[in-house]
């Protein structure tokens, strides 16, 4: 069975629609994530109003639990403790879009790049209103 052939216009509105359908996915996963939050925040006051250890419904045990998390509050701090002590706390990690920026630039300005810098070129279909 061979395959229709579709013409450019048709495979640039799927282009298209598979573009707005992935921002809508997105934007639907952020939206249902904060209302998750609200639904688990509202759950445990319920639990907590009630007095009650949990519910179990449909073989789930809903159950509220605590994680602690480390927040970093003074960076510059925490960075020099931690190199001294506990260094493996910490990382240098290069910014991505930034270095990007950079090659761009050396690249539109004629100059080489730095010892261990590379670049790759992607191909993409830029969307923009006529």
């Amino acid at each position: 069975m061979t395959a229709k052939r579709t013409t450019l216009i048709q495979d640039a509105k799927a282009l298209r629609k598979l573009k707005l359908d992935a921002q809508k996915a997105t934007k639907l996963g952020k939206d249902l994530a904060t209302k998750h939050a609200i639904a688990e925040a509202r759950f445990i006051e319920r639990l907590e109003a009630e007095e009650a250890e949990g519910v179990k419904t449909g073989g789930i045990n809903f159950v509220p639990a605590v994680t602690v998390y480390g927040q970093i509050q003074d960076r510059a701090a925490f960075v020099e403790w931690a190199q001294e002590n506990a260094p493996e706390l910490v990382e240098i990690k290069e910014r991505k879009g930034e270095v990007s920026e950079f090659v761009r630039a050396r690249l539109d300005d004629g100059e080489g790049l730095p010892p261990g810098l590379g670049y790759y070129e992607k191909a993409y279909i830029s969307q923009r209103s006529a």
